[in-house]
């Protein structure tokens, strides 16, 4: 895949989930930007599935960004789409693309938790 830097025409926000003690022996998970980055942003596929009594959708975003190393599986990534509403992407696995270290191909979900 070959990717230009004009190609990254979308903003997101690159987050790192933060634990800490809630007093109560348990933990409080928040979420702490770490970047913003520019983007190609394209959905992969579209699913539906069954959990409990109730139909979830989901969908598979392909993300490429210049190259960072501090994306991983459990990061999470906000976007806003021109014009829409702010969504929410859980990583589900970042690696080089093409191996030229020059961009970082990321697969994320929406609508399932992270």
């Amino acid at each position: 895949m070959k990717i230009a830097a004009g190609d990254l025409t979308e903003r997101v926000t690159i987050q790192a989930e933060v634990n800490a003690p809630d007093g109560g022996g348990g933990n409080a998970v928040s979420w702490t930007a770490v970047a913003t980055a520019w983007a190609r942003i394209e959905p992969v596929r579209a699913a539906e599935t069954l959990q409990g009594q109730l139909q979830q959708g989901a969908v598979t975003w392909r993300v490429v960004i210049r190259r960072r190393q501090d994306v991983s599986h459990g990061s999470r990534l906000l976007w806003t789409p021109h014009g829409g509403a702010q969504r929410q992407l859980n990583v589900r696995s970042a690696h080089d693309l093409d191996g030229g270290r020059e961009f970082t191909e990321i697969l994320a979900e929406e609508g399932v938790a992270v």
